[in-house]
């Protein structure tokens, strides 16, 4: 089974990193996540989250 293969997981888990956004959500996604791979996010990309 390689990186990319799917694992049965489609969750994230949720880190505060402490990074001061001045009221902003910020959302650090890896470019090899599964998410970005499946929406072809690109960078500095809107997202809605909830």
């Amino acid at each position: 089974m390689n990186n990319n293969s799917y694992n049965g997981s489609n969750k994230l888990k949720l880190v505060k990193l402490g990074i001061d956004t001045k009221q902003e959500f910020i959302l650090f996604i890896r470019s090899d996540c599964f998410i970005c791979i499946s929406e072809g996010f690109e960078i500095q990309a809107r997202v809605m989250f909830g």
